[in-house]
């Protein structure tokens, strides 16, 4: 009885409510928790944009209009990063290299209307991480390839980190961190961080000896295997198999990108609730086990051969 639920569409300008209901909110709410996001990595930039971006700028309207806001949570991505190498600090972030999808593009652009909204409106940015243990995100995708892999290399290098996080502990952190230690102007980040975050080798090697058959790929730097792909797409194979190779290059990428996300600022706020992110090796552990049993689902494709050099191009 203590809820009213309106449903809306990040889509539509007004959110999709009528100009009743958008007063009502602005008289009324004084916390907002903007979580709501299109995270599939394979849309068009513009689409993308709709829901992550511009659905971001009219929630930074309403909190602009409210009347009594006191929180506004906008739920970010440490991939904001996107191509970029380094360290990200628990601060204001400047992509210099792009992106390896549009999700993150359109993730970045709407972090960057809330930076910029910061002056008017009591906000806070929340990153978070790859959560492992959802069955529809990338993670398990990339594990799900591994039986039905059909090319001879993927971009990894064995010494960069991967950063998971399991859901339970997201949810926890992210509601104590908005409950109990909300700043205005702050950027949280709601990751494992470099201590427990996973070699990409150790991965990939732990997925093998967990599902692997046959022969295993060559681990390649990323500029290699992007010049494998402009060439596979190019030539006359299947376009079944062109379409696996788009649709894993929209995400396999970070496996050969040398990034860390910082959190000692906000792991000290969650060191007083006893809470710590498991070790992402743990989680890889966790979600093999409960993959192992799995075969892949689609009919296993071709294994393709590396295409012939054909000059500079490949």
């Amino acid at each position: 009885s203590r809820f009213r639920v309106l449903t809306g569409d990040l889509r539509t300008p007004q959110l999709g409510l009528d100009l009743a209901s958008w007063e009502g909110l602005t008289d009324t709410i004084t916390e907002i928790l903007h979580c709501a996001a299109d995270t599939r990595f394979n849309r068009s930039i513009q689409d993308a944009r709709t829901v992550n971006t511009s659905g971001t700028f009219t929630l930074l309207r309403l909190a602009r209009e409210a009347n009594f806001l006191r929180r506004f949570a906008h739920v970010s991505t440490t991939y904001v990063m996107g191509r970029d190498e380094g360290e990200l600090p628990e601060t204001r972030y400047c992509n210099s290299s792009g992106f390896v999808n549009t999700y993150e593009q359109a993730k970045y652009e709407a972090e960057c209307e809330v930076l910029n909204a910061m002056s008017a409106i009591p906000a806070a940015v929340f990153r978070l991480s790859s959560v492992a243990g959802t069955p529809t995100n990338y993670f398990h995708q990339v594990l799900r390839l591994i039986r039905c892999n059909p090319f001879p290399l993927m971009p990894c290098l064995p010494d960069c980190r991967i950063d998971l996080i399991s859901a339970e502990w997201a949810a926890t952190a992210l509601s104590l961190l908005f409950e109990r230690h909300f700043h205005p102007g702050s950027v949280y980040h709601v990751c494992a961080g470099p201590a427990a975050s996973i070699p990409a080798g150790r991965l990939v090697e732990s997925a093998y000896e967990a599902m692997g058959v046959g022969r295993r790929p060559a681990m390649v730097p990323l500029d290699e295997f992007q010049r494998f792909s402009e060439t596979f797409l190019r030539n006359g194979e299947r376009e079944s198999v062109k379409a696996i190779l788009r649709s894993v290059s929209t995400f396999l990428p970070h496996l050969a990108i040398h990034q860390t996300f910082q959190n000692a600022a906000t792991m000290a706020l969650l060191r007083d609730h006893n809470l710590r992110p498991a070790d992402s090796a743990e989680i890889v552990r966790d979600v093999l086990a409960r993959l192992s049993g799995h075969a892949c689902t689609s009919e296993q494709a071709d294994k393709v051969k590396l295409p012939p050099n054909r000059g500079a191009a490949a």
